[in-house]
């Protein structure tokens, strides 16, 4: 009995001596692990700033300070303002000036008061101009009235900025846009006292333009952010954002040939224009390549209830070997209903083979700036200028089709005495007149202005 008991408490002993050293014991285990730091999710950030050139070159922000602040206007005086428009934030961005009454005109005075603008993309406007005729020589041109800039629902000038840190090769993160208004010398005593309705203010607007892409690759899914305004980069695109009814800004050249349409027919039924829509060339080409084809054709057909309004120092060529138009306007009648197309050319350069504009029935071309010129083709005669602005023949007779003119250069044509309907064919309006200006190489350039 002695032994057995000794032998249980030695046992008891030894139990509690193992389970002290298991407590006692660590046991280990193989891991790993793997930490990633510095995430970040931040908006970028959409910041235009609008500045004003300074007599010392420098510029600074406009601030409250209205930057046309003069109360003893008469006939003849000028003021002047250049203004930068810069993309301050880290998105791309579209934008837009307006020029903004409590009204939508600016009471009698804005009717006499003509607006000469020179714009800049990327490149500083470095001086002032200090009279029109200076500013005129240094590529100022009259732009319309400051009633026309005030109700113009384009705005006064438009654009797209890139952020300065991310931005395509052409692109540019700043604007310039130098201002001249000037009172016409012919504002007679009627004016006196008047003003433009107290103030005006000059609106800058900004928002999001489809350059940065979401997280699945596609940059276009702010391309509905609205400013009014779209841009096309391809002429497959350009008819359809036109046909919205959009002000639609060129951002690339857009070149028709043998890839894009397979004959004249199909860019025909491509480029057909029924709703209202403005188009902004920003110095951009519009071309036809191909130089092929077995009949005339235009680039641009402006059809029934059509209302094309075509601005900006870009480009329109319809050289084709068979003849070409850059417009093609054309209205119609249903019973006794008419439906009219019109199309105003504000500003630009349109070559013709060999017309620039050809307007047929219940058709109105209204040329307020801009340069023609025209190339030869197969099936015209010698005398191609004769035909820069054309009216089909019955229609100009029978006063369904016109054109009239208030503005533009013309190249070996007078829009006041040409050819085109016959001789003595007169397509300038009323209050305006053409001065001629021979070139060097022979040419001579006839340009419109008002009487």
């Amino acid at each position: 009995m002695v032994n057995t008991k000794k032998s249980l408490i030695f046992s008891a002993l030894s139990l509690l001596l193992c389970c002290a050293l298991l407590i006692g014991t660590t046991f280990a285990w193989f891991t790993d692990s793997v930490t990633n730091t510095g995430n970040k999710i931040q908006a970028g950030n959409l910041e235009i700033e609008l500045q004003r050139l300074q007599a010392d070159g420098s510029y600074t922000s406009v601030g409250e300070e209205p930057v046309f602040n003069y109360n003893l206007w008469e006939p003849g005086y000028s003021d002047a303002v250049v203004l930068k428009i810069s993309n301050e934030g880290s998105l791309a961005l579209k934008w837009n000036l307006r020029l903004k009454t409590a009204s939508t005109k600016a009471n009698k005075l804005g009717d006499v008061i003509d607006v000469y603008a020179k714009t800049s993309n990327g490149t500083a406007i470095t001086e002032i101009p200090g009279s029109l005729a200076e500013a005129q020589a240094d590529g100022y041109v009259r732009v319309g009235t400051l009633n026309e800039l005030i109700s113009d629902p384009d705005g006064a000038a438009y654009g797209v900025l890139y952020a300065a840190g991310n931005m395509p090769a052409d692109g540019y993160s700043a604007a310039y846009a130098g201002i001249v208004l000037h009172m016409r010398e012919d504002a007679g005593n009627e004016y006196m006292k008047q003003s433009v309705g107290g103030t005006f203010d000059i609106i800058l607007n900004a928002t999001q333009y489809t350059y940065e892409e979401d997280g699945f690759g596609d940059n276009g899914y702010d391309e509905d952010a609205s400013l009014d305004f779209v841009t096309a980069s391809n002429g497959k695109r350009l008819v359809s954002l036109l046909e919205g009814g959009n002000l639609v800004i060129l951002d690339n050249d857009i070149v028709y040939d043998s890839t894009t349409v397979t004959d004249i027919d199909s860019l025909r039924a491509r480029n057909m224009l029924y709703g209202t829509a403005t188009l902004d060339l920003s110095g951009h080409k519009i071309t036809f390549n191909s130089g092929e084809g077995n009949k005339n054709f235009a680039l641009f057909n402006v059809l029934r209830k059509g209302n094309l309004t075509v601005k900006g120092n870009g480009t329109v060529d319809a050289y084709a070997s068979t003849g070409g138009y850059c417009f093609d306007v054309s209205g119609t009648k249903v019973g006794s209903n008419v439906f009219p197309a019109v199309l105003t050319i504000e500003s630009g350069t349109y070559i013709g083979t060999p017309s620039a504009v050809q307007v047929g029935a219940y058709g109105t071309a209204y040329i307020k700036g801009g340069f023609f010129d025209c190339r030869p083709a197969g099936n015209v005669d010698e005398d191609r200028y004769r035909y820069t602005l054309n009216c089909l023949g019955d229609p100009y007779k029978n006063g369904t089709a016109e054109i009239i003119v208030t503005g533009g250069t013309f190249v070996n044509f007078d829009p006041s005495n040409n050819a085109a309907e016959g001789a003595g064919t007169n397509f300038v309006a009323e209050g305006y007149k053409v001065i001629s200006e021979d070139q060097s190489n022979g040419d001579v350039w006839y340009t419109v202005v008002p009487e």
